[in-house]
């Protein structure tokens, strides 16, 4: 008895909006307001890019309906945008300069009321995984800190 995979049953193709361009950037995820957005930094001829995609698509699938990789809860608190943006002459020096992404395939996650929150370098599938429970982990509510609350010494560390 084989079991089925939960993302057989999502559809095939789900658009994940594209960014072509720096002003569509700050549009979609730096004016973002109510969503975590995630955006996938990556390139057409990147061999890691091409072997991350699927696991990216069918996980931004499963945003889509509510549930997450390795999460029995379907609802999440805060939603959650998902977007690509690919390295082109067009937006290699925004990537570099603006965004400081010096390496491919690479995910943003950003935060309506933090900003960036979290950035990580996605090579492989289980570099994937991780960051996706880590958006999973924001979504229903993220990592309760208080830097206000914290001693002058600790928030070093930080700031």
């Amino acid at each position: 008895h084989q079991s089925k995979d939960v993302f057989s049953l999502l559809p095939e193709r789900m658009s994940i909006q594209r960014l072509a361009t720096p002003s569509e950037f700050q549009t979609q995820v730096f004016d973002e307001k109510d969503s975590l957005v995630v955006v996938r930094f990556y390139a057409e001829a990147c061999p890691s890019c091409r072997a991350t995609s699927s696991v990216f698509r069918k996980w931004s699938r499963s945003i889509v309906r509510g549930s997450s990789i390795d999460s029995d809860s379907s609802e999440s608190t805060i939603p959650i945008k998902v977007l690509e943006m690919p390295l082109t002459r067009a937006t290699s020096s925004f990537l570099q300069d603006e965004l400081q992404v010096e390496k491919i395939p690479y995910c943003h996650l950003y935060h309506p009321d933090y900003g960036l929150i979290e950035e990580q370098l996605v090579m492989n599938r289980a570099d994937l995984k991780d960051f996706c429970n880590t958006v999973d982990t924001w979504s229903r509510g993220g990592i309760d800190f208080d830097l206000e609350d914290d001693e002058a010494g600790n928030c070093q560390e930080f700031c």
